[in-house]
């Protein structure tokens, strides 16, 4: 089943969000150590400006991985030697396995 594009982006905010708490935890700890004075104002500001970019990059990222993925078979999909309209005929590593080195080089020449 392939993921919605409102379920992608709910998914990246719910992921994004949970960390934005340690985050903020983490900077108000570390930038002491490395100098930085921040309020906790100014803390905040910076997790936020963080956290969206972080929700756009998880979106864009999702999205484009979902647009790439190949078909995954499953218990309902074909087996191997039948094919569905929704399945190619072979898998990409089905092929490579199945392909003699005669076949394989018709079809690279």
């Amino acid at each position: 089943m392939r993921q919605s594009r409102l379920m992608s982006l709910v998914e990246a905010v719910a992921n994004v969000v949970a960390g934005l708490a340690v985050a903020v935890a983490t900077q108000i700890v570390v930038f002491p150590i490395l100098g930085v004075q921040a309020s906790l104002a100014q803390n905040l500001k910076l997790a936020s400006v963080f956290t969206g970019v972080s929700i756009a990059r998880s979106y864009l990222l999702r999205r484009g991985f979902e647009a790439l993925r190949w078909p995954i078979r499953s218990f309902d999909s074909p087996t191997i030697g039948q094919t569905s309209a929704a399945s190619p005929a072979f898998s990409p590593v089905e092929f490579a396995t199945s392909a003699s080195g005669t076949q394989a080089d018709e079809l690279l020449a």
